[in-house]
């Protein structure tokens, strides 16, 4: 029988988490707050989260998209100097017959189509490596609730050899009351000691499952969000596709360009949560090691005996707490054996089956022990705690999230500009209608105006030559008088000459 006192004192862990944070870490950690303080504090209602970093990016977003609406509202109502100037001036191509919006719209649309083609394919890539993260958070948790499970399960079996054992050490009887005596107080001892250690490992095990518990589910929400928000943008180029292929600025303007806006301050509103979530977590990765130990002292409500077993794991300092219930009984354990097989070899105790039964539970109980301390040692537990804190949380997740964020940053500032665009080519379309009605407006009275003046000169044609059909007759009239005076009649010989009297 070895003696298991010195072999649980020995067995100690030199692992120790030695992983600095990464510098996104720190960048974020330094974000400038409003109210908070930038440690992490368990004792918060909302420890998860910077509502001061969620406010701030909100009032920035909200303040882009007013300075949005002031900018449509004044150059609807100044539009008549916005034509002037830019009638007259930045839009020379507007004063030509050619289709001149033509390009602006074909460069709207393939903006709007790089935009969605660039939110797709940045969503899958960043979704799909937050899912694996997600995913590995989650697994790290489920392998520590697995891990506690093992010894809770170890425990439990020796908790149960510890039960027999002082079952069957109630059935002997020796010649020597004393020695009885030891022997019940040994069997006692390691009973106790087992249902101790059981009973620790199993709050331990309810523990660690309750994490993971409070983890489950979650990512599917955010799956589910992202994919809405996905169709949102896409829904965007329907309308601006349709718009500009028909000219229509109120489709451009009313429908697509409000549309866009609304999805930006859905993707502003997204991208604060991010990016508060970021910070509060480069708060807690700074010291990850003593924030989890307040967050799981905190916020899952676990008791002192457990705390002191995180502590011993997140460090691997000292004597395993779930094992120091054994230290103190192990030497009776080993003193036990020894005397059961020395009553079977004197015969000072009986029956001899209750000794021999004593002997098996003792050698079972040195197997067992054996498999609760592999199953409980600090090489068996911290790799997990350290992969799914230090690398997984406090790099994986960050980064993951970082990128996520990013994107939705850059595909955010991209329908943004459309905005501008949007509402900078239904101008272009209707100065390009208005220069149409005025040149249309113009030929028109030309047309009239030489209709006028071909009327004017028929008529004044007209006038002269009415004017000299009656200069015509008067003339006429003026020679014709004298002859007829002339050839009326005159005398010969004081008589009239009628024309039938002969001449002499």
């Amino acid at each position: 029988m070895r003696v298991w006192k010195e072999r649980f004192e020995l067995l100690d862990s030199t692992i120790a988490p030695t992983q600095t944070p990464i510098d996104l870490v720190d960048k974020y950690h330094d974000t400038p707050r409003l109210r908070e303080s930038r440690s992490f504090d368990a004792d918060e209602q909302y420890w998860y989260i910077s509502f001061d970093v969620v406010i701030s990016v909100l009032v920035c977003c909200a303040a882009l998209l007013i300075f949005y609406g002031v900018y449509v509202y004044t150059r609807k109502h100044c539009w008549r100097c916005q034509r002037a100037v830019e009638g007259s001036e930045q839009r020379q191509c507007c004063h030509t017959g050619k289709d001149a919006s033509r390009a602006q719209r074909v460069g709207l649309v393939v903006w709007l189509v790089i935009a969605v083609v660039v939110f797709a394919v940045l969503t899958v890539l960043t979704q799909h490596k937050l899912d694996n993260t997600l995913r590995s958070l989650h697994g790290g948790v489920n392998d520590l609730g697995d891990a506690f499970d093992a010894i809770d399960a170890q425990t439990a079996s020796l908790d149960e050899i510890g039960v027999e054992t002082l079952a069957t050490a109630q059935e002997v009887f020796c010649v020597s009351q004393d020695f009885e005596k030891i022997v019940m107080d040994a069997a006692e001892d390691f009973a106790a000691a087992a249902a101790d250690a059981a009973e620790i490992a199993a709050g331990a095990a309810t523990d660690a499952n309750k994490l993971g518990s409070r983890l489950k589910g979650h990512g599917r929400w955010l799956d589910l969000a992202l994919l809405v928000l996905l169709a949102f943008v896409v829904l965007i180029l329907p309308c601006a596709a349709y718009g500009g292929l028909t000219k229509s600025p109120r489709l451009l303007e009313h429908w697509a360009a409000r549309w866009a806006c609304f999805v930006v301050a859905c993707l502003a509103v997204l991208l604060a949560f991010e990016f508060g979530v970021l910070v509060k977590v480069s708060d807690f990765c700074v010291a990850p090691d003593a924030n989890f130990r307040d967050l799981v002292d905190r916020r899952i409500a676990i008791s002192s005996a457990d705390a002191e077993l995180v502590d011993y794991y997140v460090s691997c300092g000292g004597a395993n707490p779930l094992l120091a219930p054994l230290n103190n009984s192990l030497a009776e354990i080993t003193f036990l054996d020894d005397a059961a097989a020395l009553a079977l070899a004197t015969g000072a105790c009986a029956p001899a089956a209750a000794l021999e039964e004593l002997r098996v539970l003792m050698a079972a109980a040195d197997a067992q022990l054996d498999a609760v301390q592999t199953a409980a040692a600090c090489d068996a537990v911290t790799p997990i705690y350290q992969d799914l804190v230090h690398d997984t949380l406090c790099r994986k997740f960050v980064r993951s999230l970082n990128a996520m964020g990013v994107s939705h940053a850059v595909v955010g500032v991209t329908l943004y500009v459309f905005l501008y665009a949007a509402n900078y080519v239904s101008e272009t379309i209707l100065l390009e209608a208005e220069r149409r009605d005025i040149k249309t407006q113009e030929q028109v009275g030309s047309r009239n105006l030489e209709d006028a003046v071909a009327r004017g000169r028929i008529q004044s044609l007209e006038d002269d030559f009415r004017a000299s059909q009656s200069r015509g007759e008067e003339t006429k009239e003026d020679f014709s008088r004298p002859s007829q005076h002339y050839f009326s009649g005159w005398s010969v010989g004081g008589s009239a000459y009628t024309g039938t009297d002969p001449v002499a």
